[in-house]
C-alpha cells in the first residue's frame, strides 16, 4: 500500500481542470446571508441532479447523494456542502495496511494508452524513494515499444527489469522476474501486463494465464495485488475496464488513476467506489516520475467541490 504521505499541493493542481461548479453553483443557489427558505432548498436538490450525471456519477449513485442530502438537516451552503463531502467521503473503502516488512507483488494491468507503463515507473521510483528494493518484469510482450519503454525507465530509476523480448510468453517473463526477485529477497515486484492483443478474449485468456502463473510461483508469505490503471477521460467505460480485467485477474485491489488534469470530470471515481469497492492507491499529477501521489479522499473531494473553507469531511 502507498505509505508516502499524499501531496495536497499536487493533488489539488491536477484536480484544476477536473473541478466541477459545485461550490460556485451552490452559493449562487443561495441568498446573500447564506439561509434558504424550504422551496429554494428542494429546487436547490433537484438542480443538483443535473451537475452529478454531467460530472458522471450516474444514476445509482446520484440518486443515493440526492436521497442523503434530502434527508440531513442542512440550511445554509457549506451546510449542505459538508453533507455532500460526508456521503462522497463514506463510500471509499479502506485500503488494507502493509506490514514493515512485507513484500509484494504487484501486477499492473489496463488499457494501451492510459499510461500504465509510466505509471508502473512511477511506482517503482516511489517504492525505491521508501527505500524498497524493487524489480520490474515487462510481461507485455504484444506491443512492439512496451520492452525498449519499460528498459529505458528501470534505467532512471534504478532497478533491474527482466525480460524475454518482443512475442515472448508473458507467463515465461513473470516465472523469470519471480526467480531472480526471490534470489535477491527483494521487497516489491512490478509486473507489466499486455492493454491489447488481437481480440479482447485473447486478451482476457492471457490475463488469466499470467494471474495464475504468478499464484503458482509466488513464495509464501507474499502479498500479490492487482491495480488497474485507469485515465480519468473514460468517464463510464471505466466501470466497464473495471470489470473486465477484475474478472480475468480474479479481481482487483484498486487502480492509478492517470490524465487527472485533463479532464473536467471526476465522477467516475465515486463510481467505482460506490458500485465495485474499489478506490484509486495513487494518483498521477504529472509527466515526471515524481509525479505521482498516494489518493487522499478528502484532499481529493476538497479539491474537486473548491470549497477550502470546510475541514474534516
Amino acid at each position: 500500500m502507498p505509505h508516502t504521505p499524499p501531496s495536497s499541493s499536487a493533488l489539488q493542481t491536477a484536480l484544476v481542470k477536473a473541478k466541477t461548479q459545485f461550490s460556485s453553483w451552490w452559493q449562487q443557489a443561495f441568498s446573500a446571508d447564506g439561509a434558504s427558505a424550504p422551496s429554494h432548498r428542494h429546487e436547490l436538490i433537484d438542480g443538483l441532479e443535473d451537475v452529478l450525471l454531467k460530472a458522471d456519477f450516474g444514476w445509482t449513485l446520484t440518486e443515493l447523494l440526492l436521497a442523503n442530502l434530502s434527508q440531513a438537516n442542512w440550511v445554509t451552503a457549506d451546510e449542505g456542502l459538508s453533507c455532500l463531502k460526508t456521503s462522497l467521503l463514506a463510500l471509499f473503502p479502506q485500503i488494507p495496511d502493509a506490514l514493515p516488512d512485507s513484500r509484494e507483488i504487484f501486477l499492473i494491468a489496463g488499457v494501451n494508452g492510459a499510461g500504465k507503463t509510466t505509471s508502473l515507473a512511477k511506482l517503482a521510483y516511489a517504492y525505491r524513494q521508501q527505500g524498497k528494493s524493487v524489480r520490474i518484469a515487462a510481461g507485455d510482450t504484444f506491443r512492439a515499444a512496451a520492452d525498449e519503454q519499460l528498459s529505458v525507465w528501470a534505467e532512471r530509476v534504478g532497478v533491474p527489469v527482466e525480460s524475454l523480448g518482443l512475442k515472448a510468453d508473458p507467463s515465461a517473463v513473470v516465472v523469470k522476474a519471480i526467480s531472480a526477485w526471490e534470489a535477491e529477497r527483494e521487497d516489491v515486484l512490478l509486473i507489466d501486463t499486455a492493454g491489447r492483443l488481437h481480440n479482447q478474449a485473447n486478451l482476457m485468456a492471457e490475463l488469466q494465464k499470467i494471474r495464475r502463473t504468478v499464484e503458482k510461483f509466488t513464495p509464501s508469505g507474499v502479498t500479490v495485488r492487482v491495480l488497474l490503471v485507469l485515465e480519468a477521460l473514460v468517464g463510464q467505460n471505466a466501470l466497464q475496464q473495471a470489470m473486465l480485467f477484475g474478472e480475468s485477474l480474479g479481481g482487483l485491489d484498486g487502480f492509478i488513476l492517470t490524465k487527472l488534469d485533463s479532464s473536467a470530470k471526476a465522477g467516475m471515481v465515486f463510481q467505482l467506489a460506490h458500485q465495485l469497492g474499489l478506490r484509486p492507491w495513487w494518483v498521477a499529477t504529472g509527466e515526471q516520475l515524481v509525479d505521482l501521489t498516494p489518493f487522499d479522499a478528502p484532499i481529493f473531494i476538497d479539491g474537486l467541490l473548491n470549497d477550502a473553507t470546510l475541514k474534516g469531511a
